[in-house]
């Protein structure tokens, strides 16, 4: 039993044994009653042995019943142990119930975990195939239960199972690469856990955590303000020190800015000086070079045209002149 009677404020399975040792339920005929009861992991698992009898029965029918009760709807528990608990008790068995509330969720992960260790089994021991597929192990159980393995969560709690009961057949304390593979594959575990859980569970603000205001908080706050009225005069001298205190450091982040742009002016000098000086000098040589001989040109050419112009102008005057007489 992978389940709880009563979850999510709803009551999901119903009680077909009785919960305490001495018990006895009629059920159609049946006299179902609890012989033993043992808790396991502070209630993480319940053990109970009951009998099943009846007046058609020739002799009584005696069988164990599991229950964990940490495994949550929809999602997976952190700790595993007791569900590898309950991989090694199915897997000594030849026949074994398994139910949750829907009989897809839960009990197809147990399921999903169960085949997982089945087929590395078979594959690496019987045929030593180097080939395994998880989704391979998937289908199957799904083949039997149609939506069985509700999400990547409980997914991840089949393959976490598998892997926590290969550890029990392995000494892992000998090889310490071993055990550091263990706690990562451990606290990646719990990581998709959490987040399932947050993702499922988003985070609300509690506003049943505010302080309420009553008689006594009105004489508390009294009591705050004749206390900081006396503290007063403490305070101001201490914003002064304060003030003081933040001028002084804004006067060395200034210094500081000074003289990191000194720092800064001197090493583009000091690249400069690196720089190679014949490049430097050809180019100011062809721009002054440029530069004078456009301005010799510009003079040269502006006399030439004025005494041509005023030379034509002379010479066509006399032309006129001598028509004229």
């Amino acid at each position: 039993m992978l389940c709880n009677f009563n979850e999510n404020k709803k009551y999901v399975c119903d009680n077909y044994f009785p919960m305490k040792v001495g018990q006895t339920l009629v059920v159609g005929g049946l006299e179902i009653l609890c012989k033993e009861k043992e808790m396991l992991g502070n209630g993480a698992l319940i053990k109970r042995k009951i009998c099943i009898s009846s007046m058609q029965l020739t002799e009584e029918v005696v069988f164990t019943h599991y229950q964990c009760t940490i495994f949550p709807p929809n999602s997976a528990p952190k700790d595993v142990t007791w569900l590898v608990h309950l991989l090694f008790i199915l897997l000594k068995q030849e026949t074994s119930i398994i139910h949750c509330t829907d009989g897809a969720g839960r009990s197809g992960t147990l399921a999903f975990a169960a085949q997982i260790l089945q087929k590395i089994y078979w594959h690496f021991l019987i045929e030593k195939d180097e080939k395994f597929s998880f989704e391979e192990c998937l289908n199957i159980v799904r083949d039997q239960r149609f939506g069985a393995v509700d999400g990547p969560v409980q997914v991840a709690c089949a393959i976490q199972c598998a892997i926590g009961f290969l550890l029990h057949l392995v000494n892992v304390n000998k090889n310490e690469e071993a055990k550091f593979n263990v706690r990562s594959i451990r606290k990646s575990y719990e990581y998709i856990v959490d987040k399932c859980r947050a993702e499922m569970n988003p985070n609300k603000p509690n506003h049943a955590n505010k302080p309420k205001r009553g008689k006594n908080s009105h004489s508390k706050s009294k009591e705050n303000g004749s206390k900081n009225a006396v503290n007063a005069p403490k305070n101001k001298v201490k914003g002064k020190e304060k003030k003081k205190g933040s001028k002084n450091k804004k006067s060395n982040v200034q210094s500081n800015v000074e003289i990191k742009e000194d720092a800064t002016q001197q090493s583009e000098a000091s690249e400069m000086a690196t720089l190679p000086l014949q490049p430097q000098g050809t180019a100011q040589g062809t721009s002054q070079g440029t530069s004078q001989g456009t301005a010799q040109g510009t003079a040269q050419g502006a006399a030439q045209g004025t005494t041509q112009g005023t030379a034509q102008g002379t010479a066509n005057e006399e032309s006129a002149v001598k028509k004229m007489q």
